[in-house]
């Protein structure tokens, strides 16, 4: 990106330090969708990944996508809950759900579906209202 390209979204009133500006302009280009894929950041959170596994569970049920499609986005979403941290400490009971709820050993496909479908929208109720507050109340925490 040119050297002072996206100044002007920085409001002039904000007394910033050069730091400071070079971080808000960091962040403003990697967020950008404009910038080029090498530059930016990939991010999928718990909530985000459960809502593609139940768009994809629900087109793999009209088969619209394979049961093959599913398996990987199961495997992902396994990965991304494993690893999330705010669900360790906010809502160890909903994690313990999704995770068995992922389990792709069950030979009956409809079951499989049906299961998947019931677990990932209870947990995502609770989600789409708590979530985003637990990643704001935690960063809180960092900053502070």
């Amino acid at each position: 990106m040119k050297r002072k390209f996206n100044d002007n979204r920085i409001k002039n009133n904000i007394n910033l330090n050069e730091a400071g500006k070079f971080f808000i302009q960091r962040v403003l280009e990697i967020l950008d969708p404009k910038t080029i894929p090498a530059y930016s950041i990939k991010f999928l959170n718990s909530h985000i990944a459960l809502q593609e596994l139940l768009d994809v569970c629900d087109k793999t049920m009209k088969e619209i996508y394979k049961h093959d499609h599913l398996n990987p986005v199961i495997k992902e979403v396994r990965t991304i809950i494993l690893k999330d941290s705010l669900l360790d400490k906010y809502a160890t009971a909903y994690k313990k759900i999704i995770i068995s709820s992922l389990d792709i050993t069950n030979k009956n496909k409809n079951l499989l579906y049906n299961r998947l479908k019931y677990h990932i929208k209870h947990a995502l109720n609770h989600l789409k209202t708590k979530y985003l507050e637990w990643i704001i109340y935690s960063r809180k925490l960092i900053l502070l």
